[in-house]
């Protein structure tokens, strides 16, 4: 109890009881979480403020500083992303009488940025009490300063813009560089810091005049409240239920509650999860395609490893991690052979979810990164990394985060890996402008302030999205990152433009704000434009130390190594200059010697072959003569051949002389036999004993074997019979056709006679003398055969002798021009060999000469030698 007879409602958390004065009592806050969230609203940068006891509690004490009777200065205090900001944006929200100027304070801010926040929303007027400055647009301003515990106090201690903001508070003005005193109207301060011993402290003169309002991290209730609110537009439809949806969002605050505790700052200093990280799960689940269940669980465990696991360092924390996400995800365990990657090219600034994401199996994106990979090549420069696992899921992971408005990714890693060629992969994938600081020997940070002038530019001016690399090399100096934060946070960077730079970038951008419906200062529209089209990518190593003696140290140690290196380099490079020198010498001269005894191999080939060449012409014109000799003798054997075969020709036509007559005129009453004398005895029945004899030797003078009446009838019938009678050739009757021709002639001699076979019929006669000059002349050509055979013999002899005559006279022919082709081809290796000969004493003599000089020269190879490896020794030592 508080009071005699009064009890608290929440006597555990009394921080949550508040004074009703419509029912004059001690009243608990309710959580107001049921209000309903619309999917539109997550769409925007304003996040629906979710009401829950603790946060109504934190909003009506801040309104109580808010109202126009009670106005006073005050300091919101609570860890990173805790909602401190939130809080304030939606109490300044409901104060409808005030304009809000925002300083985002670094450790380099200084009383400038306050000073330049206060004239850009401020009126400076004349009062009895001399100039003031009043707000602009509303009675009241609002100046807040967020992260007031970064600005570092200089060399002295001292720290000006906390030391200026007391002034302001105790005094309400300020002197000018004039030394004139400007005083503050209706301004009211108000600021929100995390407590942490890694930043300056307030001073107790300025925490004393401002009020000082403590939070926490939500506790897991008030998250699974929260949450279950924001995930309600988004799962309710897919799920079906409202209760499946507050189980996801109790799954996700527990797993979110594991990761804090099992991962921590005392692990790895980047190990700090906030209630920002479930805030980004939500957010980044809104960019898959949510049709059933089975795709909402893909889309929250690949959102989780994305915002919690990426973050990991060591090998046995991710390994817990997956642990901790199977456990609170059994669906997680299953390994899949998909990525998740934007579906689109151009980032839209309206969509503050950023592209959507959808599946693709692995091989599908490879194959799409290397089109990528070569419209790279073409437009921009050479991409040198190959497209493995690892590459390929890197480049996913960049293109999550460059296609959210705003997105930027710390990558730390090992040089090598590939990351600043993944950002700008990806970046030339989405038509963004990458700009990186161009490191100058002198470069410091007004050079880096230019940089970033063009990045702000590129990214108002154009409404275009760039992208800021930043490697761990190009951050020369600390005040890099500091300007880079400003960026992240605030979309600002105090002190970079000058007034009028502002000015005329305003100028520009209030057409653009009227059309997106923005209603607020221009400063502010102009940092909700930097944060959203900039894209800042950074690449360090896995830890960044910098001990300052140590650093020295090797500086030091740096400088007196290369000196040192330096002049033993020198040293030993003049030494092995002349060592080269000298052993180019030697191998000339080698080179020399191998060439000439190559030469001198080359002229006693030459000269063998002429020798060769000789010999061959010698061999060739001696064998020409022993063919002009065998073929003077064929010739005098062939007129010999010529002789006996004219002297065997004249005996045969004597032979044949006396019956060929005969012959002839047989074959010519033959021909004179008509043919109705032939069908007379054709058309016989039963021809007489004359005819039959004489048709049957002419039967078998034809080679007709059957000798019957009807053989002879079909044989007389022949049209050409006569022809064939005529043309016949006595050479083709055989031995045995002689025989029975003549044995029948003799047996029937009386059928033979002319008279007789004349008597038969007048064509029996004609073919009875053909038959018997048939028959003679065919004993006549037996008589003379063994004369005709050795004609043949002598007539083949003859036609050998003169081929072989031609051959021996074609062969004299080629003889002779091979003769000539070898007198040719002597006279050519006659003159190469004297060429060779000749250029081989030049060079003989030229060798001699340098070899003598190489040899005079080798003391002093061998003692430079000997000093090079002393050299090479001492460089040994300095190197280790």
């Amino acid at each position: 109890m508080i009071f005699p007879g009064i009890v608290l409602p929440d006597t555990e958390n009394p921080e949550l009881v508040y004074y009703d004065s419509r029912t004059d009592s001690l009243m608990r806050y309710q959580d107001e979480a049921g209000m309903g969230v619309k999917l539109e609203d997550l769409k925007t940068d304003a996040k629906p403020f979710i009401l829950t006891a603790s946060a109504q509690s934190n909003k009506d004490a801040v309104l109580s500083w808010l109202s126009e009777m009670n106005r006073q200065p005050f300091i919101v205090v609570g860890p990173d992303g805790c909602g401190k900001e939130e809080l304030l944006k939606h109490c300044f929200t409901e104060d409808n009488q005030s304009q809000l100027a925002i300083v985002h304070c670094t450790a380099q801010s200084r009383a400038s940025a306050i000073l330049q926040c206060l004239l850009q929303h401020c009126v400076q007027t004349s009062s009895a009490s001399g100039r003031v400055l009043r707000p602009k647009d509303k009675p009241q301003l609002i100046l807040y300063l967020k992260g007031l515990n970064l600005p570092a106090p200089d060399k002295y201690g001292t720290n000006e813009m906390l030391a200026f903001l007391v002034q302001l508070l105790t005094y309400q003005g300020y002197y000018d560089e004039h030394l004139d005193w400007i005083g503050l109207e209706n301004i009211q301060i108000a600021a929100s810091m995390a407590p942490s011993s890694a930043h300056s402290s307030i001073p107790p003169r300025l925490l004393s005049q401002m009020r000082i309002l403590t939070i926490g991290y939500p506790s897991e209730q008030n998250l699974n409240s929260i949450y279950s609110a924001y995930l309600m537009p988004i799962l309710e439809p897919p799920l079906g239920s409202s209760a499946r949806v507050e189980a996801v969002a109790a799954v996700m605050v527990r797993l979110y509650e594991e990761v804090r505790s099992n991962f921590r700052p005392a692990d790895r200093g980047h190990y700090i999860f906030t209630p920002r990280d479930l805030t980004r799960w939500t957010m980044g689940i809104m960019r898959h395609e949510l049709i059933d269940e089975s795709k909402v669980v893909e889309a929250i465990a690949f959102e989780s490893k994305r915002i919690f696991k990426d973050r990991l360092a060591d090998a046995e924390h991710l390994v817990k991690f997956e642990e901790l996400l199977a456990y609170a995800i059994p669906a997680a365990r299953r390994e899949t052979d998909t990525v998740f990657i934007s579906n689109g090219t151009v980032v839209s600034s309206q969509n503050v979810t950023g592209l959507p994401l959808v599946p693709y199996g692995k091989r599908d994106y490879q194959s799409m990164l290397q089109k990528a990979v070569n419209r790279y090549e073409f437009e921009v420069a050479h991409f040198s990394h190959a497209l493995t696992e690892e590459m390929c899921e890197l480049c996913a992971k960049v293109d999550r985060a460059l296609t959210v408005p705003g997105g930027s990714v710390l990558l730390a890693g090992r040089s090598g890996l590939g990351r600043a060629d993944a950002i700008r992969l990806i970046a030339n994938m989405h038509q963004m402008n990458l700009f990186t600081p161009k490191i100058t020997p002198r470069y410091g940070q007004k050079q880096f302030d230019q940089e970033l002038k063009n990045v702000i530019q590129a990214a108002i001016s154009n409404s275009e999205h760039v992208v800021l690399l930043v490697e761990d090399y190009q951050i020369v100096q600390h005040s890099f990152l500091e300007a880079i934060s400003c960026i992240m946070s605030g979309g600002e960077v105090a002190g970079l433009f000058a007034s009028q730079e502002l000015d005329s970038l305003s100028t520009a951008l209030r057409d653009q704000a009227s059309q997106d419906g923005f209603q607020g200062h221009m400063q502010q529209y102009f940092a909700q434009k930097l944060a959203s089209f900039s894209h800042l990518e950074t690449t360090l190593p896995p830890t960044v130390q910098s001990p300052y003696k140590y650093q020295r140290c090797i500086e030091n140690y740096a400088v007196i190594y290369t000196e040192k290196k330096s002049a033993i380099s020198e040293r030993f490079e003049r030494l092995k200059a002349g060592v080269s020198k000298l052993t180019e010498a030697r191998e000339q001269v080698a080179a020399m010697q191998k060439k000439a005894a190559k030469k001198s191999r080359l002229l006693a080939e030459k000269q063998a072959d002429a020798d060769a060449a000789l010999k061959d012409i010698s061999k060739s014109m001696t064998g020409a003569e022993d063919q002009k000799t065998s073929m003077q003798q064929l010739r005098a054997a062939t007129e010999e051949e010529n002789a006996k075969i004219a002297e065997k020709k004249k005996k045969i036509d004597e032979q044949l002389r006396e019956v060929e007559p005969l012959l002839r005129e047989a074959r010519s009453a033959v021909g004179s036999i008509k043919s109705e004398s032939l069908s007379e005895i054709r058309s016989l029945r039963a021809p007489p004993e004359a005819i039959r004899d004489i048709l049957q030797a002419v039967l078998l003078f034809m080679g007709i074997l059957d000798t019957s009446w009807e053989a002879m009838r079909k044989f007389l019938a022949k049209s050409s019979v006569k022809e064939e009678i005529i043309n016949f050739d006595a050479r083709r009757i055989t031995k045995d056709v002689y025989k029975k021709v003549s044995a029948l002639v003799k047996s029937k001699e009386a059928s033979f006679d002319p008279k007789n076979a004349k008597r038969a019929s007048v064509a029996a006669a004609p073919l009875a003398a053909w038959v018997t000059a048939n028959l003679q002349y065919s004993e006549i050509l037996d008589k003379i055969s063994p004369l005709e055979q050795e004609k043949n013999e002598l007539v083949s002899n003859l036609s050998k002798a003169e081929k072989q005559i031609e051959k021996l006279s074609k062969g004299l022919l080629t003889v002779d021009e091979k003769v000539a082709a070898l007198k040719e081809k002597f006279e050519i290796l006659m003159k190469e060999a004297t060429q060779i000969k000749l250029d081989l004493e030049k060079e003989q003599e030229t060798i001699k000469v340098a070899g003598t000089l190489v040899d005079r020269l080798g003391g002093e190879f061998a003692r430079w030698q000997s000093q090079m490896e002393e050299l090479s020794k001492e460089m040994e030592n300095v190197s280790s």
